[in-house]
């Protein structure tokens, strides 16, 4: 603080001197702030900004952040070299545009620290079973069909996201090659799926708190990670290890949601992350478009007008320029392999999904999606149950009304203390879960309960929308660093409460969770057919005679790929298994798997070798002239 001094006889200060002094008889008497880690120079949205300490109850920012502010908040005094119309704009959007530029805040080492150990603890206690299994592994049904993507997706060869049950494939292939990482790095073990599926949840709730952390200070990421460390618990361990799209894309759809929260609250280099995300997202399970693309246009549409009130400054205008192309590129390049299929292949899998949406449907009512949407919104209540029970549960529906009006109260609250963040986020999820409810109504079928799962992620953001209100700093709120003793103590206490509770209930499942449990028949049927086949090179023709038998054959085809045979798998099951599995017409060896339940189909062909192993009946021949699947594949499914 500068002094001034004065003479002994009470002369005035020097006229240079009196706005100085002014200055420093209107400012309020505080002690001299005490150095803080990180304080100094640091770069916000590209201008640099200097750090002051806690500002308390009275107490002003230092001038430098009061003229930043203000050339951010009033574009009619920021001094702006852009061409007039932009500027008009600018000005004309900063009267009606609420949104202003977050602040970042120093996030203490030690708290970031205690929140990212408190979310490794759920990741954990699901990883130690798998880590330390020592028996063979195979991946059965859904998780089969995975490994078979992740393995071309190692090739750079996968261009279609998961397959779908109407005869489509989900738009993208992301998702595999993230899996691909660890898979290539544990030597294609097919454990490496579950492993992969893990460490993308653990990723998707680091990054939120560290986001958090970051744009919302420590005492707010600390709250959150102790939210997350609970919401991970409640899904449970088999659901953080399942591969399954409709599950797997429920924790990145949580930090999807956040990252667009932080985009319309001012974030900058976060856009292109919440584009990655929110197509990991969209291109897993194509049920989440219209929420989640909704939600991201909105994001990015409200980051231009926050561009465009700055006044259109030459400086933001470049970054915003360079951000936008980095976007854009980020976007083109995750989007290549679908839009390459789309372009180049004789049938256009977008144009297929496209043309099953179009359809008219209107199957379900208002009051069927409605009670759909509140069963999805309770945290853990969808992923316990069935995945083809109807989503609707009576005792739940009425829990809805309370979860919207927090919602709203929350969002009420955050625009009070000027916390955009998490009113960006609060607003966010009531807008994705309205546009949800309404893509309910279309829903061809029963709205099975595995549609739903991703929703609870809409719960779990309010959850970190209304902690940023309560713990993160506002513009006109005292920050966490000025809380009292008894403050701290209690929130310590709750987060203590919080790791305790996910302990408890993921040690519990942990402990009765066994790694390959129920896919252990698929791992003996890929052994006896290994032994049965005469050679690795030869290729075999696997003809898969009905459904029943259809998840432990996907595992079976998925283990010889990753052995070093050569499975070619008839026409009808290629949206399952992949179209570079079809036959050549080459194939002399021809497996035959039956459901050991009832009377397997007559076969054309023979004498075969007969036997059952792994819960399904084997059958093989070998031929002494090529076949073609047409001719010897049972044609009843």
């Amino acid at each position: 603080m500068t002094e001034i001094e004065t003479s002994p006889s009470g002369s005035e200060a020097p006229a240079d001197l009196a706005p100085i002094a002014s200055e420093v008889l209107i400012a309020p008497a505080v002690d001299p702030p005490h150095p803080t880690e990180g304080e100094g120079q640091r770069e916000t949205d590209g201008q640099p900004e200097t750090e002051s300490r806690p500002v308390t109850d009275g107490q002003r920012e230092t001038e430098g952040q009061r003229e930043t502010d203000a050339a951010v908040d009033d574009p009619a005094t920021s001094t702006s070299t852009a061409p007039a119309p932009v500027a008009r704009v600018g000005a004309w959007l900063a009267q009606i545009h609420p949104l202003r530029r977050i602040k970042r805040t120093t996030p203490d080492g030690l708290g970031m620290m205690a929140a990212l150990v408190l979310v490794l603890i759920p990741a954990a206690l699901a990883l130690v079973p798998m880590l330390t299994y020592g028996g063979s592994y195979s991946n059965w049904g859904d998780g089969a069909a995975t490994e078979l993507s992740v393995q071309r997706a190692t090739h750079f060869a996968q261009v279609l996201g998961p397959y779908d049950r109407f005869g489509w494939q989900h738009p993208g292939p992301l998702a595999f090659y993230v899996l691909a990482i660890p898979y290539s790095l544990l030597g294609g073990r097919s454990i490496a799926i579950p492993i992969g599926s893990v460490l993308v949840n653990l990723l998707a709730v680091v990054f939120v708190v560290t986001l958090v952390c970051r744009r919302a200070g420590w005492a707010a990421g600390l709250g959150v990670a102790g939210l997350a460390c609970t919401y991970e618990s409640f899904l449970g361990a088999s659901n953080l290890t399942n591969v399954w799209n409709p599950v797997l894309i429920t924790l990145p759809a949580f930090l999807a949601l956040v990252l667009c929260a932080d985009v319309a609250a001012g974030g900058t280099w976060t856009m292109p992350a919440a584009v990655v995300a929110v197509s990991f997202v969209v291109q897993t399970h194509v049920g989440t478009a219209a929420p989640m693309l909704t939600v991201l246009l909105l994001a990015l549409v409200t980051r231009a007008i926050s561009w465009l009130r700055s006044g259109g400054a030459r400086r933001r205008v470049t970054r915003a320029a360079i951000v936008t192309a980095v976007t854009i590129a980020v976007g083109l390049i995750v989007w290549a392999p679908p839009l390459h299929q789309q372009f180049t292949a004789r049938h256009p899998n977008m144009t297929a999904i496209l043309n099953f949406f179009q359809k008219p449907n209107r199957a379900h009512s208002w009051r069927d999606s409605y009670a759909a949407l509140a069963n999805g919104l309770m945290v853990g209540r969808a992923v316990t149950r069935n995945a083809f029970d109807a989503g609707a549960t009576k005792g739940n529906v009425v829990y809805l009304i309370p979860l919207v009006l927090a919602a709203l109260i929350v969002a009420g609250w955050c625009w009070r203390r000027h916390q955009w963040f998490g009113m960006a986020l609060s607003l966010g999820s009531l807008i994705a879960g309205l546009v949800f409810l309404i893509t309910l109504l279309h829903v061809v079928g029963p709205i099975n309960g595995y549609l739903l799962w991703w929703s609870s992620a809409l719960t779990a953001s309010l959850g970190v929308a209304a902690i940023a209100c309560v713990l993160a700093p506002g513009d006109t709120q005292r920050t966490m660093a000025q809380w009292t003793p008894e403050g701290r103590v209690v929130g310590r206490v709750v987060l203590a409460a919080f790791a305790v509770f996910a302990c408890w209930r993921l040690s519990g499942q942990a402990s009765h969770f066994r790694v390959g449990d129920g896919y252990g028949d698929v791992t003996i049927a890929a052994r006896t057919v290994e032994h049965l086949l005469p050679s690795r090179k030869a290729p075999v023709l696997v003809c898969i005679t009905s459904s029943a038998p259809a998840p432990t054959s996907d595992g079976v085809i998925a283990d010889l790929r990753r052995d070093g045979f050569d499975p070619r798998v008839e026409p009808r099951w290629d949206f399952v298994v992949g179209d570079d599995l079809k036959p050549r017409g080459n194939e002399k060896v021809v497996l035959f798997i039956d459901s050991i339940v009832g009377i397997p189909p007559q076969l054309t062909v023979g004498p075969v070798i007969a036997l059952q192993a792994g819960g399904v009946g084997l059958r093989l021949y070998v031929s002494p002239a090529p076949l073609t699947a047409a001719a010897v594949c049972p044609t009843t499914v």
